[in-house]
């Protein structure tokens, strides 16, 4: 038995990487894929959401803060360090075969270690998530006191490298690989520090690029983080990874750097701030109102600007508590949606009343409140243009100062005047109401 065990041992370690690689479970994600390494503080990135491990020695650590580079899209997770020989994190995407694959992320070297004058790559793009064959190769070496960055078609291709780079700095570094048709032709592209007017826009010169004269890749499917060496591998720092077919995907310029709501008697003030933006058209503003998010606004935005800009725009509001968004929109037709801000104003002598109904045209649905001074029976009905009661929205004890929302749905009513009535023992009050269907 023991005999057989130790043969056993022996054919376990004549097995090839290629062979580990296949039995290896692969999460594959899709594109376009964002990475901001949100896991927890001093935790293996190995294991942690689709990464998986190849190799043996030191880990890839999850660190807690983040990188951050002027103009591109703040960070929420954390990042990751790594530094000489050890595990090498693997992450397989949607298999492209045409066109380009492009990666993205934040930079920083903080130490040199052992880095030499050769040094080796810290990143590449594999052609499937079986392959031990890849391309886009990302090296670092040893520039006297500080260190180069270098980018290689395929291992035994020659690599181009940038100027000498300081350590902790952050540098925003893209990278594509892109499939050309015919034999010994695909070609490599590296951006180092891009120019911020192209985020999200059109893809400029790159800063390194080569073209791969060994075997073409047939398809690129997974991304893989490198711990070459004591001598290949400084100390580093990554964050912000993406993944895409597209520059615009990959280059996510900032927009919204704060968004308050300030509440005033009547009003409620919002303001926000970009630190940079690129073919911003504007902010269209939204109320939440009966869980309903509705336009009541439009702010013109700056273009493409490295400058940080203030935007401010004022809501005219009775008592209430009030949610608010905007809508960044790209002269493109993009847009996205800020986080949500949240304002209460406060009762005034003028809140105690049956508020106008909004929207006002609305169709079918409008939301209708009201507020009492006194506890008292309330009761809160609509009617039509020949005084016919067509629906009652409130019949009860209303509490005193509470504000009331109330909804009323007009999907079985035709379009017409409406009116609306408050009645209780301190106040009758009649508002009117336009259907528009």
């Amino acid at each position: 038995m023991e005999d057989v065990m130790k043969k056993m041992l022996r054919i376990a370690l004549l097995v090839p990487l290629s062979a580990l690689l296949s039995t290896a479970i692969w999460a594959q994600v899709t594109l376009p894929y964002y990475e901001p390494f949100n896991y927890t503080d001093a935790t293996n990135l190995g294991g942690q959401a689709g990464w998986v491990n190849l190799n043996t020695g030191d880990e890839v650590i999850v660190t807690a803060g983040n990188l951050s580079y002027t103009g591109y899209t703040p960070s929420f997770g954390n990042r990751i360090k790594f530094d000489g020989a050890g595990l090498d994190p693997t992450m397989t995407f949607t298999q492209t075969n045409s066109g380009k694959i492009y990666c993205s992320y934040l930079l920083n070297v903080t130490s040199l270690g052992s880095l030499n004058a050769t040094g080796g790559y810290y990143s590449v793009i594999y052609q499937s998530p079986s392959s031990i064959t890849g391309g886009c190769l990302q090296y670092t070496r040893l520039d006297g006191t500080e260190f180069d960055i270098g980018l290689g078609a395929r291992v035994g291709t020659t690599v181009s490298w940038s100027s000498a780079k300081s350590l902790n700095t952050t540098y925003l570094i893209v990278v594509s690989y892109e499939i050309v048709p015919g034999d010994t032709n695909d070609v490599v592209n590296m951006w180092i520090n891009p120019d911020v007017s192209t985020f999200g826009g059109t893809e400029p010169a790159p800063t390194l690029t080569a073209t791969n004269t060994l075997t073409d890749l047939t398809g690129l499917s997974r991304f893989n983080i490198r711990q070459n060496s004591t001598t290949g591998t400084p100390f580093i720092e990554i964050d912000e990874l993406r993944i895409a077919t597209t520059w615009a995907d990959v280059t996510v310029p900032v927009e919204l750097v704060s968004f308050t709501a300030l509440a005033r008697s009547g009003k409620v003030e919002l303001h926000w701030s970009t630190a940079t933006e690129v073919n911003n058209a504007g902010f269209a503003v939204e109320k939440n109102i009966g869980g309903v998010w509705n336009g009541i606004g439009f702010v013109e935005g700056n273009g493409t600007t490295n400058a940080p800009k203030d935007y401010s725009f004022t809501d005219i509001s009775s008592a209430g508590k009030y949610q608010y968004r905007l809508q960044q929109i790209d002269r493109d037709g993009k847009f996205t949606y800020s986080n949500t801000v949240e304002a209460v104003v406060a009762l005034t002598a003028e809140d105690y009343k049956l508020g106008q109904n909004f929207p006002n045209p609305f169709n079918p649905t409008t939301n209708i409140t009201f507020v009492l001074k006194n506890s008292e029976h309330a009761t809160v009905s609509v009617y039509n243009m020949l005084g016919q009661h067509v629906a009652t929205l409130f019949n009860g004890e209303a509490t005193a100062h509470q504000i009331y929302s109330l909804t009323f749905d007009a999907k079985n009513l035709p379009s017409g005047m409406y009116f609306y009535s408050l009645q209780s023992a301190t106040r009758n009050e009649v508002k009117k109401m336009m259907l528009l269907k």
